[in-house]
């Protein structure tokens, strides 16, 4: 973090506006701030002290809509919390928010609606503002290493080899999985968040979990990239991958004030033994993340516990049974293939099924007499019963997200 620089785009506000001035990142921590008036309320004392946004002061910053704000505006004071009035700065690189800037009034009598016009009127020198803030906390280091680029080159399938320092780590972390998640793609028409997003929130979710600043083998974030489609890292086996990713939705919901980014769609690769296994668990990875956006009865992100979509990631066939499209094109059809898969998955008897359904168990049996007299058979046969509950589950993978090739290589993944 370059403390001089961030130092420096505070000075330049408290300049301009002729008023105190703080920066906080997205988080609440207190990054830098100016003293040029001799007045500042108790809450900014607290804050420079503490080094830390009262808990009190940021959900009355919420209420007023900091959290989705993307240009300046004002915010009233509080005088139970000792709180004066102040004008807030957003500040956003490519739609994903960096941190704010606070310009504090003098007194609960200072009218600050000049400076909030002139403020309001200089979103160029803002925009200016919030890039080099972002580079000021270093958004761009970690992506730089060569642990990060040897990773993106595996899973890319431009190199089979990596350098001395990615083995050496990989080896210390020993029993390693791979991580793939994504910030908003849970069907296919959906657009995902941009890379800077997952960037930045990977940093803060591994501060979160291991605030010493370990990035070691002991630490989630090994190595780590990020695209404008998903994220990618390794993480180790014993680190707790719900707590990880809890943490990585939070800063994602900081970051964008995006709701998609409230649950994070995201799948586990099987260990990886060796840097060129990366590829291989990569596609494991994603095919876990798939399944689990189609499918809501699999409950498990872990590659070896997703069952037939396993085999549905290496098949070319884009078809399913025949049995199958006569049903679908039948009157009725697409109601009586969520009643069949309802049975199918279902482990209890068929009033178990009618009960999950809402309807009598004696409407399930007519259902599936129709069905049998639609395909020709009985659905209920061992036989037909695998060939149709797999067919159903094929044509969930056909809606599946989809993920362009990672950058390096111009030849996606077959999987994809």
């Amino acid at each position: 973090m370059n403390q001089h620089e961030l130092d420096e785009v505070v000075s330049l506000v408290s300049a301009r506006t002729i008023r105190n001035v703080s920066l906080d990142d997205v988080t609440g921590r207190v990054l830098a701030y100016s003293t040029i008036t001799p007045t500042a309320d108790r809450v900014r004392i607290d804050a420079v002290l503490a080094k830390e946004v009262p808990s009190g002061t940021r959900s009355w910053e919420a209420q007023h809509g900091v959290n989705s704000r993307t240009r300046v505006f004002s915010v009233p004071g509080d005088p139970q919390i000792g709180l004066l009035p102040r004008i807030c700065i957003p500040l956003l690189v490519r739609g994903v928010r960096v941190g704010y800037i606070w310009v504090q009034a003098n007194c609960a009598d200072d009218d600050l609606r000049s400076t909030l016009e002139d403020l309001q009127s200089w979103q160029s020198g803002i925009e200016h503002l919030a890039g080099r803030v972002l580079v000021a906390l270093g958004a761009n280091v970690e992506q730089g290493t060569v642990c990060n680029n040897d990773l993106q080159d595996l899973v890319s399938g431009r190199s089979e080899s990596a350098s001395d320092e990615f083995a050496a780590r990989f080896e210390a972390a020993s029993d390693v999985r791979l991580v793939v998640f994504s910030g908003g793609a849970t069907s296919r028409s959906e657009q995902t968040l941009p890379s800077l997003a997952y960037r930045q929130a990977l940093h803060d979710a591994s501060r979160a979990l291991f605030p010493t600043g370990d990035f070691g083998p002991d630490a989630p974030q090994i190595v780590s990239f990020t695209d404008d489609q998903h994220g990618v890292f390794l993480i180790r086996s014993h680190v707790s991958i719900d707590d990880f990713i809890a943490k990585l939705s939070h800063a994602l919901r900081l970051r964008t004030a995006d709701m998609r980014a409230a649950v994070v769609p995201y799948g586990v690769s099987a260990v990886v033994h060796e840097p060129r296994g990366c590829r291989t668990a990569y596609r494991q990875a994603v095919t876990a993340l798939q399944a689990r956006a189609v499918d809501p009865d699999i409950g498990s992100a872990l590659f070896e516990e997703i069952g037939i979509y396993q085999l549905f990631a290496h098949t070319a066939s884009t078809h399913p049974s025949q049995r199958l499209l006569n049903l679908s094109r039948a009157p009725g059809g697409t109601e009586r293939m969520r009643i069949l898969e309802q049975v199918y998955s279902s482990p209890g008897p068929v009033q178990r099924v009618a009960d999950e359904l809402h309807m009598h168990r004696s409407s399930v049996y007519n259902h599936l007499q129709r069905i049998e007299d639609i395909i020709g058979a009985d659905p209920l046969h061992p036989l037909v019963r695998l060939e149709l509950h797999s067919g159903l589950k094929f044509l969930r993978w056909l809606e599946r997200p989809r993920f362009g090739s990672p950058a390096g290589t111009n030849r996606p993944p077959d999987i994809f």
